[in-house]
C-alpha cells in the first residue's frame, strides 16, 4: 500500500501557493469520495421515504442518527439496516480500497485537471442512487397504486361507504406485511447493487 502511494508522490511544491493548491486538491478529492459513498448509501433512505409515503406513514417521523435530522420511520430503519450490513460484511473496506486506487488514476494535486470527470461521476451517482431507491420501493408503489384503484372503483360502486377512511389502516397493514416479506431479499439486492457500484468506482 505504501509503495503504491510512494509511486504517485509529486515533487515538493515550489512555493506556498502551489502547496495550498495541492492541499485543496486532496481535500476536495476526499470530500468528493465521501459525497459519492453517502449518496449511493442514501438509496436506502430514498426507498424508505417512498415506502412510507405509499404506506401512509410519511408524517410519522423519528430522529435519524445517520443524517442528524428527522426522517421517516421506514427510511431510518432501512438506512440503519444498510449501514449495519455494510459494516458486518466489511464492505467499507471497498471504500478505502477505492480511495487508495484513486492515487493511480488521480495523482496527487491533479484534481483540478479532472474536475469535470468528478462532476459527471457525482451526477451519475445521484442518478444511480435514485434509480436503486425507486426500484427498491417499486413493489410498494405498485401495491399502493392497485389499492387506490380498487378504492376508487369501490367508492363509485358504493358511494355511501367511506372507503378512503377505511383505506388508510388497510394500507398500513398491507405495507407492513409486504415489508416483512420482502425486506430480506430487498436488502440483499441493495447490498449487491452497492458492491457493484463501488467495484465500478474502483475500476474506473
Amino acid at each position: 500500500m505504501i509503495g503504491g502511494l510512494q509511486k504517485n508522490l509529486i515533487p515538493s511544491p515550489a512555493d506556498a501557493i502551489e502547496m495550498f493548491l495541492v492541499i485543496i486538491s486532496e481535500i476536495t478529492i476526499g470530500i468528493a469520495f465521501g459525497m459519492i459513498t453517502k449518496i449511493i448509501l442514501s438509496a436506502a433512505y430514498t426507498a424508505g421515504h417512498a415506502i412510507s409515503a405509499n404506506m401512509g406513514l410519511s408524517t410519522a417521523m423519528i430522529f435519524d442518527p445517520n443524517h442528524g435530522d428527522q426522517g421517516t420511520i421506514i427510511g431510518t430503519l432501512l438506512n440503519i439496516i444498510a449501514v449495519i450490513i455494510i459494516i458486518n460484511l466489511s464492505l467499507h473496506i471497498l471504500i478505502i480500497e477505492s480511495l487508495i486506487e484513486s492515487y493511480e488514476t488521480l495523482p496527487i494535486g491533479s484534481f483540478f485537471k479532472y474536475s469535470e470527470s468528478f462532476t459527471e461521476l457525482i451526477i451519475k451517482t445521484v442518478v444511480t442512487s435514485w434509480n436503486v431507491g425507486i426500484r427498491f420501493a417499486s413493489p410498494f408503489i405498485i401495491i399502493s397504486l392497485l389499492m387506490y384503484l380498487s378504492a376508487g372503483v369501490l367508492s363509485r360502486l358504493m358511494p355511501q361507504l367511506q372507503i378512503f377512511f377505511l383505506l388508510l389502516p388497510a394500507q398500513v397493514l398491507v405495507g407492513f406485511v409486504v415489508l416483512t416479506i420482502f425486506i430480506s431479499s430487498a436488502m440483499i439486492w441493495f447490498i449487491d447493487e452497492y458492491k457493484n457500484f463501488i467495484a465500478q468506482l474502483i475500476s474506473s
